[in-house]
């Protein structure tokens, strides 16, 4: 790959990296302002149902109690090309670096540093170059793993938002039509009773009652 269509692919990823970034926010934002109204409908129609949605509390299960797994959840340690980018951003924003600043800037460099901690943890190698590049810091030289890292995190987001389209209240809030809505509704009062009953089926076999 030559240098000239290595630029143009990572400034593509970066761009699509944007866009992705601010299209998983509206739909989180969705999700959000229709939780309410969302379980509002689910009460009204189960109410008119006769329908008792809530949960019950589960019987008590006879024999030794289940055994916790020992094994702790290690969360990946980024990479040493990550830590020395995160590195260069907070050489401008870390907190102890913005004592000489206006208050404008001090609040952009703030944010700017917590995105970055952020992406940090997370090994998010394609933000940090994102923030780099929009805040004026050389991110370095680009090699094919890099890519291969913007690529996974690229398609992580991407499932994030088809996750949250294939829920019932994004289908729910996306629809128009009353009746399309009330279906959608009764669908979920119908699976969740459904799941209930599987619960209880297999609370019964256990115990043996």
């Amino acid at each position: 790959m030559g240098k000239q269509s290595s630029k143009a692919i990572y400034e593509k990823m970066v761009s699509e990296l944007g866009f992705l970034e601010a299209d998983l926010e509206y739909h989180q934002a969705v999700m959000n302002e229709n939780q309410a109204d969302f379980e509002e409908a689910i009460s009204q129609l189960a109410k008119k149902r006769g329908v008792d949605l809530s949960r019950k509390k589960p019987k008590s299960k006879k024999g030794p109690p289940p055994q916790r797994s020992t094994k702790k959840n290690k969360k990946k340690k980024p990479r040493k090309k990550t830590k020395d980018l995160y590195k260069k951003i907070a050489t401008i924003a870390h907190p102890d670096k913005l004592l000489n600043c206006s208050e404008e800037e001090r609040e952009k460099k703030k944010k700017l540093f917590v995105e970055a901690s952020k992406a940090l943890e997370e090994d998010m190698i394609l933000t940090l170059h994102k923030l780099a590049k929009d805040a004026g810091i050389d991110p370095g030289d680009l090699e094919e793993e890099d890519f291969e890292m913007f690529k996974i995190q690229i398609e992580q987001l991407r499932k994030k938002i088809s996750q949250l389209e294939s829920t019932w209240i994004w289908n729910w809030a996306n629809t128009e039509d009353e009746e399309k809505k009330e279906f959608i509704i009764n669908r979920f009062i119908e699976t969740t009773l459904a799941a209930r009953k599987k619960e209880e089926e297999d609370e019964e076999e256990v115990t043996g009652s």
